[in-house]
This record gives C-alpha cells, structure tokens and sequence, in this order.
C-alpha cells in the first residue's frame, strides 16, 4: 500500500480572478491522452457517443432462471440495434462539433446561492459563444435543484424534500428532476452495500439538532454539546428503510410511511453538476471546469492542454492558505468529489462528529479524515465519496478496486494518505 504523509482536498488552482475574457491565439488538437490510462477522457470518446455514469441510473429487474430451461426455438438471429448517436438528438452537441482551435476563457463566480456552497466556473467558449448565456443555464438549474432538493425550506408552487418529509404518508406528485433524482439514488443503494441510504433522515435530523445547539454556543457550553442517546436513534431505527419508499413512474408520485424523511445531502450536489454539465454539452459548450464546494467536474479539450490542474491543500491548515507540492491532473470528461470531517462538524470531549450519518449504526463513523473520488460521473463521485468515506480505509481500498474506472484517495487519522490501485495516475508533483 502506497503512503504519503500530505493529504488532498479539492481546490481550483490558477482561476483568472477578471470576468473579461482572455483571447487564446494558436492551437493543436492532436490527443496526447493515454486512452488506457483515462478511457472517459473527453478525447478518447467517440463523436456522438456518450459516456455513462459508473453507477445504474435506473433499476435493472432480475429473475431467477428456471430450473430446467426450455430448448430455444430456432429463429432468425436479431440484429444489433443501432448505437445510439447524441448528434441525431442534439446537432449542436459539444460532442458533435469540430474541436476548439482558439476560445476565450469566461470565469464566473458565486456565493454560497446554491447548496450552502461556493460555485465557481470557468468555461471555455467559442468566438461565437456568449459566457453569460452558460451562466443563465447555471442560474435556472441552481435555483431548481437546490429548491426541490432543500429538506429545511419550502418554495411557492415547489414541492421538494421538505414537502415529503412534512407528510410522508401523503402521494406527492413530483417534477421530473426531483423524481428522477431520488430514483437514481434508490438505484444505486446495493451498490454502495448500503451505507448510501437516503431514508436516513430521521437519524441524521437528530444528529443536525445536536449539532446546530452545540455550535450555536460556540462549544463554551457544555450541557449544550453533547451526543444523541443510542435509545433516541434507536427509536428511529424503523423508520429508516429504502424499501419502504414507493414509486409510481406513470405518475412520478412518491409515498412512505408515517415517521420516515428523506436526505439527498449526499447526492444533490453532485446530482446537480452532472445535469448542469450535460445541459452545457447540450448548448454546445466544448470545454469547461465546474467546482461546486470542491465539487469538481472537467470536460472537454481545451487547445494545447488537454489535462485540467486542480490543486490540494493541507487540511490542517486554514482552507486556501497552504498548498501541497503535488497537484491532481485530470483529463477532461473526469469528476472529482470528496467527503471528510471539515465541514459541519461539532466536537464533544475532543472527539469529532460529523455530518455523515452511517445507516447501520445511526452513528457518523470516522476511520479517516477524508476521502476522495475520481471518476467520471459527478453523481457517481458524490454517492461514492459519502459511502466510502464511512467504511475502513482497508474496507474502502477494497471496494473501490473492484470498481471500473473508479479511483479514490484516503487521508487517514494516522496523518497518512492512502491510495487505491491507481489513483497515482492522476497525481503529478511539484
């Protein structure tokens, strides 16, 4: 197993500070990119294909086969169905226009608007392009992810979580992206063996109480920090069941049962960015970086440098302020997430608890202070970092091994990092 004692978290490196953009003259647009190495690089996709998410984005029905099959009737082979191509859909698909030979370089930056979370981007648009209509497209899908998705407020004319959890037994009827948001993250629960559970919610609204009472006293008062009862989860425990979720898909409708609520914290945000990625592709974006709280998606090859370089920074250290001597080199097409104990936290006795609740003890488990993902779907990224960040690192390192082209990086309690089977291969040092 391969250490090092410096730790990684995702920062944007080199961002131009100026809105205006700056004009790039001269280009190449031979790939250098080891296709092996990085195969959902931008670059090594085929034009009109796309790349898929890791992870299931529906559910796939199995059954049990008979005990002794039929004989096969003889009957005229079928033909392979054609392969999908975007451009017949989208003729101005990022992915069905020539690549860029010069751009100019639109940054644009946020406040914490959207998911509690400073967003950043920079897009790499076209003599033809117009930055501020890519950051209309932002704008429209931030507000509506972060809406539907929102467990603490409700919206005019918006049902969202906050909705469901209000009255669980109720049928909501859902929009399109809130239902496909929470189905592709029931999908996705026998992947994670678990531990990605969005029905935690009860556990996790007890541990959000105990942690904003403690914070809101500063920790100067005792009585105030403390940790739930193992009784108090433990009479929540029922009510946290993905099984008991019920979709309708003719009607989009959702229902549970009484007591039960709902947490997409750990895969809004990233849900969110994927969607916002491919409504860019869509409109005919060919390059961008976006970073939604160190939550980072790359796509497309920008002339003369196909890699995109993101920073790490020293945890221990106040956040900006210290830079480590390697930095992460990730092709476009890739997402990198990550998932620690630095943020929303309190501390009792000088232990850390976090925001991260584990369904199978309703306690946040901390064998690490970080993890972090690296793979090609933002989704993907964000469900795995939250569910491999409560495993062991020997657990972790395990699981995401035998994952295709998923790769993660541990910074441990030990002050060690710790890396899966070639999570190298994205890492240059200084």
């Amino acid at each position: 197993m391969k250490k090092i004692i410096l730790l990684m978290i995702v920062i944007l490196v080199g961002c131009t500070k100026s809105m205006e953009p700056i004009k790039i003259e001269e280009a190449t647009n031979e790939t250098t990119i080891d296709c092996e190495k990085f195969p959902s690089a931008t670059a090594c996709i085929d034009k009109g294909e796309t790349t898929k998410p890791i992870i299931i984005p529906e559910v796939i029905e199995q059954t049990d086969p008979d005990p002794i099959p039929d004989p096969e009737p003889e009957t005229e082979p079928v033909p392979e169905p054609e392969p999908y191509d975007i451009c017949d859909d989208y003729p101005n698909h990022a992915e069905c226009l020539e690549p860029l030979t010069s751009f100019q370089v639109y940054t644009h930056e946020s406040g914490n608007d959207y998911f509690d979370s400073f967003i950043s981007m920079k897009l790499y648009i076209a003599s033809d392009q117009r930055g501020f209509d890519y950051v209309s497209i932002y704008r429209r899908l931030g507000e509506k992810y972060h809406q539907i998705s929102d467990k603490y407020h409700n919206y005019d004319g918006v049902v969202n979580i906050k909705t469901i959890n209000d009255n669980p037994s109720n049928t909501h009827y859902l929009s399109e992206e809130l239902y496909n948001l929470i189905k592709f993250s029931i999908a996705n629960y026998d992947l994670t063996e678990g531990y990605f559970d969005i029905s935690i919610g009860p556990a996790s609204s007890i541990w959000h109480y105990y942690r904003e009472r403690c914070l809101g006293y500063d920790n100067l008062v005792p009585y105030f920090c403390s940790v739930p009862k193992v009784d108090e989860l433990n009479n929540v425990r029922n009510y946290i069941d993905i099984d008991k979720i019920v979709l309708n898909d003719d009607e989009m409708s959702i229902t549970m049962e009484e007591g039960m609520s709902l947490d997409l914290g750990g895969v809004a945000k990233g849900y969110f960015v994927e969607m916002l990625a491919d409504e860019f592709m869509k409109n005919g974006l060919r390059a961008f970086l976006i970073n939604a709280g160190g939550n980072i998606k790359t796509y497309g090859n920008r002339p003369q440098d196909e890699f995109y370089t993101i920073g790490v920074q020293d945890p221990t250290k106040p956040r900006g302020e210290a830079k480590l001597p390697f930095s992460l080199n990730i092709p476009g097409g890739y997402s990198v997430v990550s998932s620690g104990d630095q943020i929303r936290y309190y501390e009792v006795d000088g232990e850390i608890y976090h925001h991260i609740v584990n369904p199978y003890n309703l306690f946040p488990d901390r064998h690490s202070r970080q993890v972090t993902i690296i793979t090609n779907d933002s989704r993907a990224a964000d469900i795995l970092s939250t569910s491999v960040y409560l495993m062991t690192i020997e657990e972790g390192i395990e699981f995401v091994d035998n994952l295709d082209n998923v790769e993660a990086i541990w910074y441990g309690l030990d002050d060690e990092v710790y890396f899966s089977k070639n999570a190298l291969d994205f890492i240059v040092f200084d």
